[in-house]
C-alpha cells in the first residue's frame, strides 16, 4: 500500500509513525525542511520538501501509484485542493482531509462527494474532541473513556485515590472481593512508568489505571474504584471558541437536563456563540478571574471544562475552578510535555487533541484485520481492536498464551455479539473481535498476531 501524507506537523508525523511501523510505503510532503528532518531522523519513510499542491511534487511522491492521500496541513483550503488534485490528476482512490472550519461540515452545503469535491473522509478535530469530552463527562471520575466494539465495550482510565477500595489487593482476588466487578485491568501508570499487571500485582493510591468493561458495567466498576458520583448536570465551559461551541452544541443536543454555561474573554466571540446556542448561558469575562467564576456559580458546578487556545490558561483556570468548588476539571492541553506535570496538581482529565485526531484518522485508514487503534497515556500505550482471521497466529491459541507476555494483554473478546471478558482458557476462533492493549514499543508485534 502506498500512502502520501501532506503535512509534517504533529498530526502528520503521528500518522506517519503508525503507518511506517506497519511497513506501509509512506511519503510525507511538507514545505518545511526542518519538520521533515525531524521525521526522517526517527522513521524509515520517504520525505519530500515542497508544496503538496504542486503537481510535480505529488508526482515525485508517487501519487500515480498511491492508494491513499491524507491532507493534514494547517490550512483547510490547501487540504481541499490537495484532494481535488489527487482525484483529478492521479486518480487516488481514498482521500482524507483534515478540516477545522465548521462551515465545511454544515449539512446545508452538501459539497463533498464523488460528483462534487472528491473527499472521501472529512475529519473535524473540534467535533472529535467535543465527542471525546462528552464521553468522559458521562463517566464521573474517569480521565479517559474509549468506546469499542460498536460501543458494547468501554476502556476507562481512572486514578486510584487514597481511599480507593480496590487498592492493595492482588488483581486475581478482585472478583472474590467484588463479585459483581467484571473488568480486566489492562495497564497501570506508576511514577511515569507504564506496565501491564500480572494477577499477583496490586494497584496502589496514585496509580493511573486503564480497565476494560462491558458498557453496562462501567458505573458499577467506577463505584468499586471509589467514584460514586452522579453524571454531571451542571457544566461550565471555559472558552467559547470552536471546541467550546461544538461541545456546548453536543451537550444541548444529547443532554436535555444539563445546565450549560460558557465563559469567553472576547466580547465579539461571546456574542457570536450566543447566536448559535439555544439554551446555554454565555458570560463574557476572564476565566482566571475568581469573580466571574463566582458569577457562573462555580461552587455548584460539577464539571469545568477548559478548552481555550492557551495551554497555560486552561491549566490555571482549571485549578482555580476546582479551588473554588468545582467537582471535576477536564483540561485541553496541546503540549504533551505538560500532561505528566499537571495531573498531580489536581486536574482530573487531560484531553490531547493530537491523540484524538490521529486515532480518528487511523480509524478510517485501517482495513481488514485491524478495525481501529487508539493511543493513550501520551503515546505510551495503544488499544487495538482487531478481527481474528482464518490463518492468523491467534487461531486455536488461548488467551493465557498471549497474556503471558509483558508486552501486551487481551482484555475482551466479542464473539457472535456476546462479550467475553478475558478468560485464560478461552480459545480464539475465526471472526472473534479482540480488544488488546500494547505498550508502544510492542504494537507491531501485537499487530502481527492478526496477520493471515
Amino acid at each position: 500500500m502506498k500512502v502520501i501524507i501532506c503535512g509534517a506537523g504533529i498530526i502528520g508525523s503521528g500518522i506517519a509513525k503508525y503507518l511506517a511501523r506497519e511497513q506501509i510505503d509512506v511519503t510525507v510532503i511538507d514545505s518545511s525542511e526542518e519538520l521533515l528532518c525531524a521525521i526522517s531522523d526517527s522513521l524509515d519513510i520517504q520525505t519530500l520538501c515542497g508544496l503538496p499542491t504542486h503537481f510535480d511534487i505529488l508526482e515525485k511522491a508517487g501519487a500515480s501509484s498511491a492508494q491513499l492521500i491524507i491532507a493534514v496541513t494547517n490550512q483547510d483550503e490547501i487540504n481541499i485542493l490537495i484532494c481535488q488534485i489527487a482525484h483529478t490528476l492521479f486518480k487516488i482512490p481514498l482521500k482524507i482531509a483534515y478540516l477545522k472550519d465548521a462551515i465545511y461540515f454544515d449539512s446545508k452545503w452538501d459539497i463533498f462527494g464523488a460528483d462534487r469535491i472528491p473527499i472521501d473522509v472529512l475529519i473535524s478535530p473540534e467535533r472529535e474532541i467535543a465527542r471525546a469530552i462528552a464521553q468522559t463527562i458521562d463517566v464521573p471520575g474517569a480521565f479517559d473513556l474509549i468506546p469499542l466494539a460498536s460501543r458494547k465495550i468501554n476502556v476507562v482510565g481512572v486514578r486510584c485515590g487514597l481511599h480507593c477500595p480496590v487498592t492493595y489487593s492482588p488483581l486475581r482476588q478482585l472478583s472474590n472481593l467484588f463479585p459483581e466487578l467484571q473488568i480486566t485491568v489492562l495497564a497501570i501508570l506508576r511514577d511515569d512508568q507504564i506496565f501491564i499487571p500480572k494477577p499477583d500485582d496490586e494497584m496502589i493510591p496514585g496509580d493511573d489505571v486503564y480497565f476494560i468493561a462491558n458498557q453496562t458495567h462501567v458505573i458499577r466498576a467506577m463505584q468499586a474504584f471509589g467514584y460514586d458520583q452522579k453524571v454531571s448536570r451542571n457544566i461550565l465551559i471555559l472558552g467559547a471558541g470552536k471546541i467550546g461551541m461544538q461541545l456546548a452544541q453536543e451537550l444541548e443536543e444529547n443532554s436535555a437536563d444539563t445546565i450549560i454555561k460558557l465563559i469567553e474573554l472576547n466580547k465579539t466571540a461571546a456574542k457570536d456563540v450566543a447566536q448559535h446556542l439555544k439554551r446555554s448561558t454565555i458570560l463574557c469575562g476572564d476565566a482566571l478571574n475568581t469573580q466571574i467564576l463566582i458569577e457562573a456559580n462555580i461552587a455548584q458546578t460539577e464539571s469545568v471544562i477548559a478548552v481555550t487556545n492557551d495551554n497555560e490558561v486552561n491549566i490555571l483556570a482549571s485549578l482555580l475552578a476546582k479551588r473554588n468548588g468545582a467537582r471535576q476539571a477536564i483540561t485541553l492541553i496541546n503540549n504533551p510535555a505538560y500532561s505528566t506535570l499537571v495531573r498531580p496538581l489536581g486536574i482530573d482529565a487531560i484531553i490531547s487533541p493530537q491523540d484524538i485526531t490521529i486515532s480518528s484518522i487511523l480509524h478510517h485508514v485501517r482495513q481488514g484485520r485491524i478495525r481501529s487503534i487508539y493511543t493513550v497515556l501520551q503515546g505510551m500505550g495503544e488499544l487495538i481492536e482487531a478481527e481474528v482471521l482464518e490463518n492468523s497466529p491467534l487461531m486455536g491459541s488461548s488467551i493465557q498464551t498471549v497474556n503471558n507476555s509483558n508486552k501486551f494483554i487481551i482484555g475482551a473478546v466479542v464473539r457472535d455479539n456476546e462479550i467475553m471478558m478475558a478468560n485464560e482458557s478461552l480459545i480464539f476462533r475465526q471472526g472473534d473481535l479482540v480488544i488488546l492493549f500494547a505498550k508502544s514499543n510492542s504494537v507491531r508485534e501485537a499487530e502481527n498476531l492478526f496477520l493471515s
